[in-house]
């Protein structure tokens, strides 16, 4: 076995590993307290084939108007939960965090280590432990992982990726209220080209 297969052959193991912790950091019983409102705000929505748009939870006093900024979100977890049961909330969180490190993964600059960079996304995923939880802020890490990745596939000179950009924001913004997050990203990456282009025009 040469250098190079052994090389791939361990990278290849330790990536798997990273994958496993990942999984593992989210395989618990969810019992968060937000979850049983977003079951029923996702059954009303298929019950009623609409968005609501007044507060159809509230009792006692006239219903308030609402934005539901979170129904898609809703709406996956409540089909989920139809095919598969409780068990459904638990994969979701298990598979959203696997997508976070893979995506995470794809996005890394092909000069740094891969096996770096899983580590990199593992703690990342530890870090943010606490909030690892089938939450509609879940789907904000993946929409964060995917147009990190889009940014970065245009930045190798793959440009087409960036059509997915805008694809990417109007899901996040119906799925979870961070997503200006995703306008401040594409910020950051357009100043850091200008910039780097400044730079280069300098000293040419």
């Amino acid at each position: 076995m040469n250098k190079e297969r052994a090389r791939q052959i361990i990278t290849g193991t330790a990536l798997a590993w990273l994958f496993v912790l990942a999984l593992s950091l989210s395989a618990y019983k969810v019992r968060n307290v937000d979850i049983p409102w977003h079951l029923a705000a996702g059954k009303w929505m298929l019950e009623h084939k609409q968005v609501p748009r007044l507060d159809p939870f509230r009792f006692g006093e006239p219903p308030l108007e609402w934005l539901d900024a979170q129904w898609l979100y809703q709406l996956i977890n409540y089909g989920a939960y139809l095919a598969l049961g409780e068990s459904a909330l638990t994969l979701l969180t298990m598979a959203m965090s696997a997508i976070v490190l893979g995506l995470l993964l794809l996005a890394a600059p092909r000069s740094l280590p891969r096996g770096l960079f899983a580590l990199v996304g593992l703690v990342f995923l530890a870090a943010i432990n606490p909030r690892l939880m089938n939450r509609p802020e879940l789907l904000t890490c993946v929409y964060m992982g995917a147009m990190l990745l889009a940014l970065e596939r245009a930045r190798a000179g793959r440009t087409r990726a960036l059509v997915c950009l805008p694809l990417i924001e109007i899901l996040w913004a119906n799925s979870q209220g961070l997503w200006p997050i995703g306008i401040a990203l594409v910020g950051a990456y357009w100043g850091d080209e200008a910039w780097r282009r400044r730079g280069e025009a300098a000293f040419s």
